[in-house]
């Protein structure tokens, strides 16, 4: 079973921008550290050292953790917090004062010495650690006992506190990767009054199975997030770009204060297992320790992000991973995880550079797809698995500005290029030995998406696909169709200036949210060319047969809608195709990759759900924007767009006609993204016209209307309003209680349309 959990009316008139992301640690050899401080890590309660360190054995001070603690409890209430002094030695202007303000003040969790001083910069002892989570989790002197510290360290223990911890003597100092499991394990631990700590500082769901994210399942759309509670699966959108590390775990998802966004997830790792594996069959793995596992037929495995019945998919298992093993009550194996996201490519090169041979009897995989030895071109990374006898080839590339390199510019670790920091295998760092700083460099990406090798971009250059996601005219952010955000300076060279009503512009900012071209220049520029459509590979879409036309689809695939012309583009995954077949008057560009397959999708309005629908009303007013040379007043005229639904109302004023007229509470639709741009040359909105009128007998339960011989499905979040009492309603409220219903559809129900809007009389 299935559910979806969309976030359109969380941004009805805000461009969503890049989900943004944050280092995953790469100095954590310890899987339950790892597990632990990047959880953590996803909910903003921690973070590393720079580089992608964690430093796990270093010392953590008091302070540190007091910060750890008090944002582990949803401190958000930094300034409040942050004018006084309470201790001597932790002044107000002091980073961490505003934490060990609030953990007196706000949790009553601290105290200081006998002198009143807290001693910010000692080392946390285990025993002070957990008396102060003891006291967050409800536990007074007397629940605990009176000999401080053991009486602390025995109740932490009874509580299962410090599980899947090292054991440490009370006056030991906590290092930074054990503190970052016993927070962990607070948030997963019930308070002494009840109810799970975690939800008392975050909006936490069910626990779950976290499956895949789009950067490890191309099935997702950008941002998206699959979890398994149980066997039902929910598709949400991340606030976070969550590691690798933590797919195929269970643990509590946590989500922002709507709801409709996973903001981290907490991974709960108690009775885990894990196991490298050797062989399997229907009924058993066996482990590279020479271990003989028996599976049960109940048995679910999570294997590439798809979960399945164990007995139908053993053998996706390969030989040589790592697998993770989950036990019900009785002991008996109940889930396991494997073959997550990432192939071990053993060894790259890169094609008519180095040296290779490549067997006649191997396969080639390019983006995703079978192809022949004649469809690898220069420059192409290719990775060889010997397990698979496979060649996975990969063209992507981009063109940057190379900064810095660490921790040797000759043979680096991480290097700078574009404003971000890429890590760099040492397999990788020799074709950096010629290249020089402040000068653009190719970079080239293997299979996996990691830099694999680079080239002066005077031998080879790239502009790579990508969407315009935010510009200004000191700055634009750009998400590559590969995943990778990019943030610099912009260039408007090649762009024509254009006006805008009473303003005028670079015509670059009509492509705010769509797709361009980028590379990098040697000032440091964002450098950008005009994706221009194409139909010449346009055909009709089947879905179901994932082809356009007579081509298929490329398993890496990237489907967009376009709502309207000149408006931000939607990321659609397949699943939002549904399985009607597309004419091909509705493809607005469709474009081959360099193994023939359709790699760029985008189509026109299918969905509806680039518009937010309700009672929109519009209104226009003058007002002042300054004084003119002349001394006299310059006026503009603005306008302002409110839209009504069942959720409340949501008002915009801007400067660009949203061109509906003066209309007041009329069904219409709302463009989502288009109204929060500065300068726009799509229409944000449109009324709706009456489809039809029906009665109650007319309804088949939630799903949709009948009109004539027609059915036409009702959307999820149809608005049904009842002008006669002023009120939205639901639809078995209206249905009990009114006989006509007004039909309003986002388009013709012949071409695909939808009830958006329901007036009842």
């Amino acid at each position: 079973m299935k559910k979806r959990i969309l976030c359109a009316l969380l941004a009805v008139f805000i461009l969503a921008g890049a989900v943004p992301s944050f280092a995953v640690f790469n100095d954590i050899s310890q899987n339950s550290e790892r597990w632990a401080a990047e959880s953590l890590a996803s909910l903003g309660i921690l973070s590393g050292v720079g580089n992608g360190a964690f430093r796990p054995d270093d010392t953590l001070t008091r302070a540190e953790f007091c910060k750890m603690a008090v944002l582990a409890a949803g401190f958000d209430e930094v300034s409040i917090y942050s004018s006084y002094t309470i201790f001597p030695d932790v002044l107000a202007s002091q980073w961490y004062a505003p934490y060990v303000n609030a953990a007196v003040r706000k949790y009553q969790i601290i105290r200081g010495d006998h002198l009143g001083r807290f001693n910010p910069d000692n080392p946390i002892t285990y025993g002070e650690a957990v008396t102060i989570l003891l006291r967050m989790l409800g536990y007074t002197l007397e629940d605990i006992g009176y000999f401080w510290p053991r009486d602390d360290a025995v109740k932490a223990e009874q509580i299962g506190l410090n599980r899947e911890m090292k054991s440490f003597g009370t006056g030991d100092n906590l290092p930074r990767g054990q503190a970052a499991i016993l927070i962990r394990n607070l948030l997963l631990s019930s308070k002494k009054d009840g109810g799970l700590f975690a939800s008392q500082a975050f909006n936490t769901g069910e626990q779950a199975l976290l499956a895949a994210t789009w950067q490890s399942d191309a099935g997702l759309a950008y941002g998206e997030i699959r979890l398994f509670g149980g066997a039902e699966e929910t598709v949400v959108v991340s606030d976070t770009a969550l590691p690798d590390s933590l797919l195929g775990l269970r643990g509590i998802p946590v989500y922002t204060k709507t709801g409709n966004r996973i903001a981290g997830f907490i991974a709960d790792t108690q009775g885990l297992e894990s196991a490298v594996v050797r062989s399997t069959s229907v009924d058993s793995v066996e482990t590279e320790s020479g271990a003989k596992i028996t599976v049960p037929r109940s048995c679910k495995l999570l294997v590439s992000g798809k979960l399945s019945d164990y007995v139908t998919a053993y053998y996706d298992l390969r030989p040589g991973s790592e697998i993770y093993i989950y036990r019900d009550a009785s002991g008996a194996v109940s889930h396991i995880s494997g073959g997550q996201a990432t192939l071990s490519l053993a060894t790259s090169a890169v094609y008519g550079v180095d040296d290779m041979v490549i067997s006649q009897s191997a396969r080639i995989v390019k983006n995703g797809a079978a192809v022949t030895r004649d469809q690898i071109e220069r420059y192409d990374v290719v990775s060889y698995v010997a397990s698979e006898n496979t060649y996975y080839v990969s063209d992507s590339r981009v063109t940057l500005l190379y900064e810095d390199a660490q921790p040797t510019y000759t043979l680096p670790s991480t290097i700078k290029a574009g404003g971000k920091t890429f890590s760099i295998s040492e397999q990788a760092a020799r074709y950096f030995r010629d290249l020089t700083f402040n000068r653009t460099i190719t970079l080239l990406f293997d299979y996996n998406g990691n830099v694999a090798a680079a080239f002066d971009s005077g031998k080879v250059s790239a502009k790579a696909p990508a969407i315009l996601t935010d510009l200004s005219e000191s700055s634009a952010t750009v998400r590559l169709l590969s995943g990778i955000e990019l943030k610099a300076p912009p260039s408007f060279a090649g762009f024509s200036t254009v006006n805008y009503g009473e303003q005028s512009a670079s015509s670059l900012y009509r492509s705010v949210g769509r797709l361009v071209y980028v590379s990098q220049d040697n000032s440091g520029k964002l450098v950008f060319s005009t994706f221009q459509y194409s139909t010449a590979a346009a055909g009709t879409v089947d879905p179901s047969a994932q082809t356009v036309g007579q081509t298929a689809f490329s398993p890496k695939i990237h489907i967009f809608e376009e709502p309207a012309s000149g408006m931000p583009l939607r990321e659609l995954s397949l699943k939002e195709l549904g399985s009607a077949v597309i004419p091909s008057s509705m493809v607005r560009h469709a474009q081959r990759d360099s193994s023939g397959r359709i790699s760029i999708l985008v189509l026109s309005n299918i969905t509806g759900d680039g518009f937010t629908y309700g009672l929109v009303s519009q209104s226009q007013q003058e007002v002042s924007v300054g004084v003119g040379l002349d001394g006299k007043e310059i006026t503009r005229t603005q306008y302002v767009l409110s839209v009504r639904t069942s959720e409340g109302t949501q008002t915009l004023e801007t400067f660009y006609n949203p061109g509906l007229g003066a209309v007041r509470d009329v069904p219409a639709a709302v463009a989502q993204g288009v109204l929060s741009l500065p300068y726009v040359s799509a229409s944000p909105a449109y009324t709706l016209t009456r489809f039809s009128t029906v009665g109650r007998d007319d309804f088949d339960s939630q799903l949709g209307v009948r009109v004539g011989n027609a059915f036409i499905p009702l959307a999820e979040n149809v608005q049904i309003y009842a002008s006669g009492i002023n009120r939205f309603l639901s639809l078995s409220e209206a249905r009990s209680n009114f006989t006509q219903f007004d039909i309003y559809c986002d388009r013709d129900p012949g071409t695909g349309g939808t009830v958006r809007i329901i007036l009842v009389r």
